[in-house]
């Protein structure tokens, strides 16, 4: 299977001091030399090493472009390029032949390590970087502070902008118009705000082991989300509970019942379950005096455990069920891309703050006891949605 994450540097070092900050992140992660005549290891998290850094760019450029193919990414792989903190070696043609016609977010700051970047220029311990002992490197002397003049053409983004937050930086890098943009940042919650915004904008983030610590944060954090999948049964078919029973047990959650009054602690589990791996799987009491309530209570319920941190994928069973959680969480309707098992429509929500979220529909009646289980079993081995 492929990587979920292809980290690509130029030395061994530089891998393993980036790739740990994932592996603390809770994804399997490995490192690999490099070599030819061996095979990438299989990890979620695949760092390699092109040992690269004193090869002339144009070697050093095909030297990534074969560690690629050698990885075997995925399209849906996410890519990051680590360079050294001080811009030794080649990092504009290895992001180039990494990144190609993608935007690139470019930041080597290492906050830890006196490492910072102010007004498009590099820093180590207050002083410009070429001013300082790496410009008398032996093997790759560093020539410039100045990061844009490493990668260029590179447009700048200011401190300000970092700091005025997520929007503001996105709308940056907008205006910049540029494929590769060297974003400020002297703390690390400037490049955490560069993190985020990096994975929103679906850019190729190229920086040091201070910018690969704030990916990999909020990646693993995206990640369990997607992992996440939450169950609303409504239905009072006996098939429909015994499927959500199976599917409790697949998934290692338990299966809670949602009535009037369990509001305050279905939020509670739902902090909770967002704040870990907690997949939740929601039904109805077997017997009620008052369906209409019962039902409002489930759109309550499914709200809740969304808006604590949208799950993978969100299944529905029963029709005046998906009618109360669509109403909750202010969708309009689903706009259908397939069948996720046979009688089992696939879409996504349309309208309301959580458009695009995946969601499967389910008469209470439809399929087997292990229906609902067979579900999840193809939607972690095939991402669906």
């Amino acid at each position: 299977m492929p990587p979920r994450v292809l980290l690509v540097a130029d030395d061994f070092t530089g891998a393993a001091d980036t790739a740990v900050h994932f592996a603390a992140a809770g994804l399997d992660t490995a490192v690999w030399a490099g070599a030819p005549d061996t095979a990438p290891p299989r990890a979620e998290v695949l760092a390699v090493s092109t040992n690269s850094r004193s090869l002339p760019p144009a070697a050093a450029a095909r030297a990534v472009a074969a560690a690629v193919r050698a990885a075997g990414p995925a399209d849906d792989t996410f890519l990051f390029k680590k360079i050294d903190s001080t811009l030794r070696g080649n990092p504009g043609p290895e992001l180039d032949a990494l990144a190609q016609d993608r935007l690139a977010l470019v930041c080597p700051a290492v906050p830890a390590q006196g490492r910072t970047v102010r007004s498009g220029v590099l820093h180590v311990h207050g002083r410009p970087v070429a001013e300082t002992e790496f410009a008398r490197d032996i093997r790759t002397p560093v020539r410039t502070s100045r990061v844009a003049e490493v990668f260029g053409p590179a447009a700048e983004v200011s401190l300000a902008a970092v700091r005025a937050g997520e929007a503001a930086l996105r709308a940056a890098v907008r205006a910049a118009g540029a494929r590769r943009v060297v974003v400020d940042a002297e703390m690390p919650e400037d490049l955490a705000t560069i993190a985020r915004v990096a994975l929103d904008l679906g850019a190729v983030p190229c920086g040091a082991a201070g910018l690969g610590a704030a990916i990999a944060a909020e990646l693993a954090r995206r990640l369990r989300a997607v992992d996440r999948l939450v169950a609303v049964v409504g239905s009072a078919h006996p098939l429909a509970r015994a499927q959500a029973g199976s599917l409790a047990a697949w998934l290692g959650c338990p299966v809670t019942e949602v009535g009037p009054g369990t509001d305050g602690a279905l939020e509670e589990a739902a902090a909770a379950g967002a704040a870990g791996t907690g997949s939740a799987v929601l039904i109805a009491p077997e017997r009620t005096a008052d369906p209409a309530a019962v039902e409002s209570a489930l759109g309550r319920a499914a709200a809740a455990f969304v808006q604590a941190g949208p799950p993978g994928l969100l299944v529905v069973v029963g029709g005046e069920t998906a009618r109360a959680v669509l109403g909750a969480l202010g969708a309009t309707g689903v706009r259908l891309v397939g069948e996720a098992l046979p009688g089992l429509p696939l879409g996504r929500l349309a309208g309301g703050p959580w458009e695009g979220l995946p969601v499967v529909t389910k008469a209470g009646g439809f399929g087997d006891p292990g229906t609902l289980a067979a579900l999840a079993r193809r939607w972690k081995e095939e991402r669906l949605g």
